[in-house]
């Protein structure tokens, strides 16, 4: 049993890697429980979480507009943790993604942890959220504050 388990996680993490690579809307939205109550969706640019399925169709019908490409979306590290019908899943990702709202591509390094539950023999994202890391840095007495995402040309 916990093979098939750890291989569900494993399955349901590779499915949103590649919805993420391949700006696959259809997939994505197939990946989260869309009958889960206390549905949890924080993208990095937004303020404040989704937390209905509703929203989140509504966030990933509106990529296109955001995003015109996906260029790397690789992993850097993961770990999965795994308790009963319950998975957490944490990983660092390369990305590298082309805004359609600028000239350059933007990269960096993104934080991503989702949980997801079994449900109904199948396993499913009830909670995700992705961010990246504060740079933070003194040169000549200076304070410098970033984000792990720069500009490529």
């Amino acid at each position: 049993m916990a093979e098939n388990t750890a291989a569900g996680v494993e399955a349901l993490y590779d499915s949103w890697l590649k919805a993420w690579r391949t700006m696959d809307i259809n997939l994505m939205l197939s990946l989260f429980d869309r009958d889960y109550g206390s549905l949890i969706y924080q993208a990095e640019e937004h303020e404040r979480p989704g937390t209905s399925y509703e929203q989140i169709v509504s966030y990933w019908k509106n990529v296109p507009s955001i995003l015109e490409r996906v260029s790397e979306w690789s992993e850097v590290e993961k770990t999965i943790a795994l308790s009963g019908n319950c998975a957490t899943i944490f990983a660092i990702l390369m990305t590298r993604l082309k805004a359609t709202f600028s000239p350059h591509e933007i990269a960096g390094k993104l934080r991503v942890s989702i949980v997801a539950h079994k449900n109904n023999d199948r396993w499913a994202i009830i909670h995700y959220h992705e961010s990246r890391q504060l740079l933070i840095e003194q040169k000549q007495g200076t304070w410098t504050l970033g984000a792990d995402a720069r500009f490529l040309d």
